[in-house]
């Protein structure tokens, strides 16, 4: 039997393979957990298929998903393996969201493997429609 996790992600160890972590919510520039990021290298902008974005007030929240609206974000380059674990106690990881490695497309037709964090939970949600969440409720 094929879990939810298996059958939609190329999941694999969360290990320091990826150096690039796709961010589109609260991490990104100008919003209030960007300072996570400081001494990132920013990339480029980004587009992942395969997901939408849910409004959940204070943040949005990546799930995967067909149709899809496709997700809007930023792409850096992490400093290191510090950094990820510090990254994944701010995003709950393990709980609210799982960090995975996926596809991420870049300008003009490019891909890279991305660290993303994935929601988990399922409770109220509310579709972000263009895939670029702006902050809000």
């Amino acid at each position: 039997m094929m879990s939810f996790w298996s059958g939609h992600l190329n999941f694999r160890k969360m290990t320091m393979s990826s150096q690039y972590i796709f961010v589109y919510g609260s991490l990104k520039r100008g919003f209030p957990l960007e300072r996570y990021l400081v001494g990132c290298e920013f990339i480029s902008p980004g587009k992942l298929e395969g997901a939408s974005l849910l409004n959940l007030g204070a943040y949005p929240a990546l799930i995967l998903c067909r149709p899809s609206t496709g997700v809007l974000g930023e792409i850096y380059k992490l400093g290191g393996a510090t950094l990820l674990t510090m990254l994944d106690a701010v995003e709950n990881e393990g709980l609210m969201y799982k960090r995975v490695q996926m596809e991420v497309h870049t300008p003009p037709a490019e891909k890279l493997t991305c660290w993303v964090y994935v929601y988990m939970p399922m409770i109220k949600q509310e579709f972000v429609e263009n895939g670029n969440w702006e902050g809000g409720a």
